[in-house]
């Protein structure tokens, strides 16, 4: 059952929707839903997510096997991503460095670290190293998750923070599917304001 900030949510949406071929109309009718607290992750995608086979997430990729993942496996394995993150110290408003290609697992991190309410820093795989040690150091982030490439361009950078690399393994990175070992059931500490 979606909450009052979820309806709010979704009437915005349908008004957007409604009046998408009329730019005046959506411009002088639309406001902001104002909704307190509100969870995109948890109070709008999970509601809409559970029970539903459906495929919510769809990659095609020339290098790699077609990726498919339904609502409620993104729902779930998104949920135990979020409590990786706090089992791994990752606390509200704390910044996630996320460093990787278009695969399920970046999909996965940007829920879960929504649900956490842990602040990513989305990055791109072509930074070089003085972008990454400038990222790592202004924007204070507590954990990095990157994939193979990644974590060797980002491993002069970020010792002493938590790490999470998605695909083999290395040393002092936790193997994505460790996090995915996390329990299914995710309850925010905190509501989301």
């Amino acid at each position: 059952m979606l909450t009052a900030a979820a309806r709010d949510f979704l009437k915005a949406r349908d008004f957007l929707l409604a009046h998408r071929g009329d730019y005046a109309a959506a411009y002088a009718g639309f406001s902001w839903p104002a909704p307190a607290p509100f969870n995109w992750a948890l109070d709008w995608f999970d509601e809409l997510a559970r029970g539903e086979a459906r495929p919510a997430l769809r990659i095609l990729r020339d290098d790699a096997p077609e990726v498919s993942l339904g609502y409620a496996e993104l729902a779930e394995q998104s949920a135990r991503f979020a409590n990786y993150l706090k089992a791994a110290g990752v606390g509200r408003g704390e910044r996630l460095l996320v460093m990787l290609p278009n695969t399920a697992a970046l999909w996965v991190t940007l829920l879960g670290a929504m649900k956490r309410g842990a602040v990513v820093v989305p990055t791109s795989t072509l930074a070089g190293a003085a972008d990454l040690e400038d990222r790592l150091r202004r924007g204070a982030v507590t954990m990095v998750v990157a994939d193979a490439a990644g974590a060797e361009r980002l491993e002069p950078f970020a010792g002493g923070l938590a790490r999470c690399v998605t695909d083999g393994g290395r040393a002092g990175w936790t193997p994505f599917s460790a996090a995915l070992a996390a329990p299914a059931a995710y309850a925010a500490d905190a509501p989301t304001a």
